[in-house]
């Protein structure tokens, strides 16, 4: 028996995104970035900023951010200031995974801030302090650090030794410049930025391996939470065992 074509009816673009019913009723604001930043269904309406634009959405358009400093503002506003449990559901699609860069190079400006007597590695250090206690302070107060734990289980705790032990690697440098003690400042400067050039050399590689896990591992809803946080211990343990392995005889300079 010969096949029947079937025709298949799909709405309308413009139907799938009108607002209506009782799913929309308790909306606070909605955008579609159908080439806007309107608010469908408050007074909300945002403003791109920074070259914020428009691409290819799953439905229709989306907002295209580079990552660094493109950004949507929405004016201050009561309806937004939630003190009660909400929910935000928002689509996203990153063309590219630049966690290993964006580490090296926090842990890369951490080193070379040594070099403005240490000042600059201490900036590094507690900014990126300030940022990730902003983090925790927000997703608490929305209840959500539970997830944010399981997020950094797996990347989390190498990720912050590393940019420290980098940024050690800077303040010897910068200890060295502000006191080079019975050597000159040349030599002392010298033979501190030798070491700090092994130990960032040494510890660039596992940026790699926590770009792999944080872009993989961290955002998996398949692996178990467990899994993710001995993964972050296993990750961790087998650094420091090599970092403070016993100095083989001639290792030592």
């Amino acid at each position: 028996m010969p096949r029947q074509k079937q025709t298949l009816t799909v709405p309308r673009l413009e139907d799938r995104l009108t607002p209506t019913g009782s799913l929309f009723d308790a909306l606070v604001a909605w955008y579609d970035a159908e080439g806007s930043a309107a608010d469908r269904v408050g007074s909300h309406a945002g403003q791109l900023l920074h070259g914020a634009a428009f691409g290819t959405g799953w439905v229709g358009q989306a907002f295209q951010l580079d990552g660094i400093d493109d950004q949507i503002e929405i004016p201050n506003s009561p309806d937004l200031d939630r003190t009660d449990a909400a929910s935000y559901e928002v689509w996203v699609n990153a063309d590219r995974l630049p966690t290993a860069t964006n580490n090296m190079s926090v842990a890369i400006t951490a080193w070379v801030g040594g070099v403005l007597f240490g000042l600059g590695s201490i900036f590094v250090v507690l900014n990126n302090g300030f940022l990730l206690g902003a983090v925790f302070a927000t997703t608490t107060r929305f209840g959500m650090s539970g997830d944010l734990f399981e997020f950094i289980g797996a990347h989390g705790p190498l990720e912050l030794t590393l940019i420290l032990v980098s940024a050690g690697h800077g303040l010897a440098m910068g200890h060295a410049l502000l006191a080079p003690h019975d050597r000159s400042r040349q030599a002392a400067v010298g033979a501190a930025a030798r070491r700090a050039m092994t130990g960032l050399v040494g510890i660039l590689p596992w940026f790699l391996v926590l770009g792999v896990v944080e872009g993989f591992v961290s955002p998996s809803e398949t692996v178990a939470p467990e899994v993710k946080v001995a993964l972050g211990a296993a990750l961790l343990a087998s650094f420091l065992l090599v970092a403070f392995r016993p100095l083989a005889r001639g290792d030592a300079s």
